[in-house]
């Protein structure tokens, strides 16, 4: 089973955001999408699942085309956990139960509530199955948001910025959860993020964007200073520790060329 993006193009408007991006992801491999501020990792996951409606483009996963499917069968497909969570005054099992809600129709069955049951279970987060989420600590939240993400049973999570405002402690729980649960469900996942180094402890591939458009699409081994240097303007040293690049920023920064520049 693969995630298949074809030729995806997005504007807003008259500006354009992301322009013929190509790629795919198989099963239990995470892709994390890496570039600047404002080139569009949100826009990209948001056009994925048909959030907003790409201008171009093809969305499969496996042989069946999301472009072609109704909102309760994509949400039967794919499952995204947006960065920001909006807290209000539901119980943590409450709010992982609204993850069933593409399979309810007229009221929740057993079988809801059971699945419900089995993922807080598996998540070991029996402590917080009743507490209320706007009580919460970020942690916390984020992994009700993951828990309500795996309910809905998807081939493939979307998630923006899982590990956004979390302390260390929290961003290797989190992100260790998250390559648990790619291994073990066989589940597609493709994130968003800031953290290089994160990245490539984490995932198979690494996609960079830059100006909307793919600049490199590699495995962590395939890691060079000219790919950062080229995406970020940030000139870097990369050196390996423990088996793992490790990126480090060094002093300067690339100035682009300009006219009457320096």
């Amino acid at each position: 089973m693969k995630l298949i993006i074809d030729n995806l193009s997005f504007a807003y408007k008259s500006k354009d955001v992301l322009n013929d991006i190509s790629f795919r992801v198989e099963k239990r491999e995470l892709l994390s999408i890496l570039g600047p501020n404002g080139v569009g990792k949100t826009t990209l996951l948001r056009c994925i699942n048909r959030i907003l409606k790409a201008q171009k483009g093809t969305v499969f996963v496996g042989k069946d085309n999301l472009y072609k499917m109704s909102t309760f069968e994509i949400a039967q497909n794919i499952s995204y956990v947006p960065q920001h969570s909006r807290s209000s005054r539901l119980t943590a099992y409450d709010a992982i139960l609204m993850g069933r809600r593409p399979y309810i129709n007229w009221r929740v069955s057993q079988r809801d509530y059971d699945i419900v049951e089995k993922i807080i279970r598996r998540l070991d987060m029996g402590c917080l199955a009743l507490r209320y989420i706007d009580e919460m600590s970020g942690g916390e939240l984020q992994k009700v948001s993951i828990a309500r993400a795996l309910v809905q049973g998807p081939r493939v999570i979307l998630m923006d910025e899982p590990t956004a405002s979390l302390d260390m402690r929290n961003q290797m729980e989190i992100l260790t959860l998250i390559r648990e649960i790619v291994e073990r469900d066989d589940i597609i996942t493709v994130m968003s993020i800031h953290d290089i180094n994160t990245a490539l402890r984490f995932s198979e591939k690494l996609l960079f964007v830059k100006d909307g458009k793919i600049h490199s699409a590699i495995s962590p081994s395939q890691i060079e200073e000219k790919i950062i240097e080229d995406v970020y303007g940030v000139r870097v040293k990369i050196q390996e520790i423990n088996n793992c690049p490790v990126v480090f920023p060094l002093e300067s920064i690339i100035k682009e060329k300009s006219n009457g520049g320096d």
